[in-house]
């Protein structure tokens, strides 16, 4: 089996790079700011240019983040974005107020009508297509291993925030996202294929039968602590009915006597 290092990962993440810098060329300057870059491509997102976005939101010249998209950013959303994911796209950006709009250790279940406190998430999610045309697999694919093992490693181990597209495939009716997260949960010895990110995927869509399901694989966890502690770590970064149901499940379960789960 082929060893893979932060060397392999490196050069996968830049010729990703390259290859989105290339396809922007024509851009403008401000929208070439948006695009993938290899110094914190995620985190080293222009402060100008979400500025001037929250500016046109709070202005009112845009209600949502998809007419804002589907308006001035066009260009930049047709290379980052195929054109079969953009419906799913627009989707998934005009759900980001159903969450929370904070994030990290300290973050508080705050939620906001208006969609300015969510542009720089919406960049990380343009980005996230963008990561996932280049590694020309489906997000299902990538979930359960189908895909070059190369690709399934830096999937896994190099940051890509899919839960946003995984939500709006499942509440879209994307059968085979919906059956690969499901072989997950039910699958023996699937536990290390749990991550953060499915989870969010799951509370953030809108499909009780999931819901149910990620509650019956909290009770199943037996020992697997860390697969527990995920579970509830992650459990309020959806949708509050999905925080309500697991809720329910850890207080009738009893559940808050395992470390794991008061931790979480």
């Amino acid at each position: 089996m082929a060893e893979f290092t932060y060397e392999t990962r490196r050069k996968i993440t830049e010729d990703w790079v390259k290859e989105f810098q290339e396809r922007g060329r024509h851009l403008s300057e401000r929208d070439k700011k948006l695009l993938p870059n290899i110094y914190g491509s995620y985190y080293a997102i222009s402060r100008e240019v979400c500025g001037s976005m929250r500016n046109l939101l709070t202005g009112g010249r845009y209600r949502t983040l998809s007419d804002l998209y589907r308006n001035d950013f066009k260009e930049l959303t047709d290379v980052c974005v195929p054109k079969e994911y953009q419906d799913e796209f627009y989707y998934a950006l005009d759900e980001m107020n159903q969450y929370q709009m904070t994030a990290g250790w300290y973050r508080r279940s705050l939620r906001s009508e208006s969609y300015a406190p969510f542009v720089e998430q919406s960049v990380k999610l343009l980005r996230s297509y963008a990561k996932l045309t280049f590694y020309g697999s489906s997000l299902s694919d990538i979930l359960t291993g189908n895909t070059p093992p190369e690709i399934y490693d830096h999937a896994r181990n190099e940051y890509f925030p899919y839960a946003e597209i995984l939500a709006a495939q499942i509440d879209r009716g994307n059968e085979t996202a919906i059956q690969a997260v499901e072989d997950i949960l039910l699958g023996e010895g699937n536990t290390a294929m749990i991550s953060y990110e499915l989870i969010r995927g799951i509370v953030m869509s809108k499909n009780e039968e999931l819901y149910g399901l990620l509650g019956k694989f909290l009770l199943a966890a037996r020992l697997q602590e860390g697969a527990r502690q995920a579970v509830c770590e992650t459990m309020d970064a959806g949708r509050k009915e999905a925080f309500l149901h697991l809720f329910t499940v850890i207080e009738e379960n009893d559940l808050i006597r395992f470390t794991s789960i008061s931790n979480g």
